[in-house]
């Protein structure tokens, strides 16, 4: 029975998605210490335990649900960083520019003395300072590197852009 259902899943892994929502929906209005875990962390939960199912959705729909997730992430913040800011004056501000800014630095000097490419550079970008946008950047840079070794790797047909090597 169980098995069965975990296939269905498999099978329609939209379904899996939907009832990831909805379990964390669920789990969200679960009460510890008298405060409601929320929806983001009943979502997160939920999105976890339906993923040790081993469900395999689409990299375009993967993307998609990360850029929403970015989105409402920032339509709730944003207001509240404005009033923080507001009130606060810029110091929280420059503490945030100085922790990116280390952060970045740190990872381009590590590059550099141990002579990694691009693509580990913004993994170890995204890895340290574990922000969604640098994993985006490392997606982009995988995505270039994909396009540059498919058109290296055809010599018949090249961009119009690219030098032609025929000598």
């Amino acid at each position: 029975m169980v098995e069965s259902f975990v296939e269905t899943l498999r099978a329609y892994p939209y379904i899996a998605l939907f009832l990831a929502l909805a379990l964390g929906y669920v789990i969200g209005q679960i009460k510890v210490g008298g405060h409601p875990l929320g929806l983001v962390t009943g979502s997160l939960f939920a999105g976890l335990l339906v993923g040790q199912l081993a469900i395999e959705l689409s990299p375009e729909l993967k993307t998609i649900f990360l850029l929403l997730f970015l989105f409402a992430n920032g339509y709730g913040a944003g207001p509240q960083f404005f009033r923080a800011l507001r009130h606060d004056g810029v110091g929280p501000l420059l503490l945030t520019l100085v922790v990116c800014f280390t952060g970045l630095f740190m990872v381009w000097l590590m590059a550099r003395l141990k002579g990694l490419d691009m693509g580990y550079a913004a993994g170890l970008l995204s890895g340290t300072l574990t922000q969604s946008c640098s994993d985006s950047g490392v997606r982009c840079c995988s995505l270039l590197r994909s396009y540059r070794a498919f058109w290296a790797s055809n010599s018949s047909v090249r961009p119009a852009h690219s030098k032609s090597s025929l000598a």
